[in-house]
């Protein structure tokens, strides 16, 4: 038997905690309708999955906590143990869920992720099913299925917003109004000229690399690294993203040589006027006034504001930038490469998002992908900065 199992019982379903396999039953639980004996299996069990999880998934403590969390309200609410549970508790268990305690879409749908991972887990063990069934004469089936799962599909489709690839048009109007803004805070010195000349930095960056908007706020100037194949990229031919989704880190290769121009630029001329004496950590590439670390929100709202004065017809955000990038790139280097510098773990999910070719055109991708990089390169490169900038 496990000797430590997750605490069953409380307010806080996604909290952690151990307690011996042998004190579940009082622990909280409704456990009623089952014996001693599947009580001491469950926790065994869910002490299993436990371990499943920590090995395999590399969740945060946040995540390994809710996806426990939910397997313990189900469980209570089923009352009976996994190898019971049917498609009719399911759904009993997310009527009572809306109807009680109003939970949204994204909870929904957050049920059905740790349920059908738990589900999986289980039904991928023969080992397991053919011990339950030795030990309790009932067999593991499936209680997450395509039907009971088909409905918050269909609503997550239907709210979900659409990612936009700019145009090279849109980006021409992105910068040129960043100019604009930059310009007019330089006449008044207004204390948002540096502010607006590192998100521009910022934004630029997102275009050059395709990073996610919490990869790019995390990221230090020691993330940096030389190619000596590639010299024209100065220090920052390839940038180590550390905090990718998931925890996991990956290498993203720049390929546009405007980088060096604009990250010499940036260090040298911008960067500099956000340290302080207070700045705790003096690597943030991009500080805040206060010299933090640029936070997601602040970015979003700098970059939505600029969109909106360019006069393009949809919001513009971070995931709009990452869209963008790896739109242009896909035909430049193919999906697998992109696969790898977007951080996806599955093909599908570049396949699905990113990379659709025209059967028209399927001879010549890279010709015609070249060409859109290098006018992509040439709108952003044309008065991108403010007349100091060494072109």
């Amino acid at each position: 038997m496990v000797s430590n199992v997750i605490e069953f019982g409380g307010s806080n379903t996604g909290a952690l905690a151990t307690s011996p396999a042998g004190q579940l039953a009082t622990a909280g639980l409704a456990t009623a309708g089952q014996t001693e004996k599947e009580r001491e299996y469950c926790a065994i069990l869910f002490g299993l999955f436990e371990a499943h999880l920590r090995g395999t998934r590399a969740l945060s403590a946040g995540s390994l906590g809710a996806a426990l969390g939910v397997i313990h309200q189900f469980y209570r609410a089923a009352d009976a143990p996994p190898w019971r549970w049917t498609p009719l508790d399911l759904d009993a268990f997310l009527s009572h869920q809306v109807k009680t305690v109003d939970v949204g879409l994204s909870r929904q749908s957050q049920y059905f992720t740790y349920l059908r991972a738990f589900q999986a887990w289980l039904l991928a063990s023969p080992a397991l099913c053919n011990e339950i069934q030795r030990r309790f004469g009932e067999r593991p089936d499936r209680f997450v299925t395509a039907e009971n799962a088909i409905a918050i599909k269909r609503k997550g489709k239907g709210r979900k917003r659409p990612a936009h690839a700019m145009t090279v048009e849109q980006i021409e109007n992105l910068f040129a109004t960043f100019d604009e803004r930059i310009e007019q805070a330089r006449r008044t010195h207004s204390k948002s000229w540096n502010s607006l000349r590192r998100d521009k930095t910022a934004t630029m960056l997102t275009l050059l690399t395709g990073v996610r908007v919490a990869e790019l706020t995390a990221l230090r100037t020691t993330d940096f690294q030389s190619d000596s194949a590639y010299p024209q990229f100065g220090e920052y031919a390839l940038v180590t993203v550390r905090l990718g989704k998931g925890r996991k880190q990956r290498v993203v290769r720049v390929y546009n040589p405007l980088i060096k121009e604009l990250m010499d630029w940036y260090l040298n001329d911008v960067r500099p006027a956000f340290l302080k004496a207070t700045t705790k950590d003096p690597y943030i590439l991009f500080p805040s006034e206060r010299g933090n670390a640029l936070s997601d929100t602040q970015f979003r709202d700098s970059l939505a504001a600029v969109g909106a004065e360019a006069g393009i017809s949809f919001k513009v955000c971070p995931h709009g930038l990452r869209h963008t990038y790896a739109t242009h790139m896909a035909p430049v280097i193919g999906p697998r490469a992109l696969q790898e510098q977007l951080g996806h773990e599955h093909l599908s999910t570049t396949l699905g998002e990113y990379y659709h070719p025209d059967p028209k055109k399927v001879g010549n991708e890279v010709a015609l992908g070249v060409n859109t990089m290098l006018r992509l390169v040439e709108s952003i490169s044309d008065g991108t900065l403010d007349e100091n900038f060494p072109l």
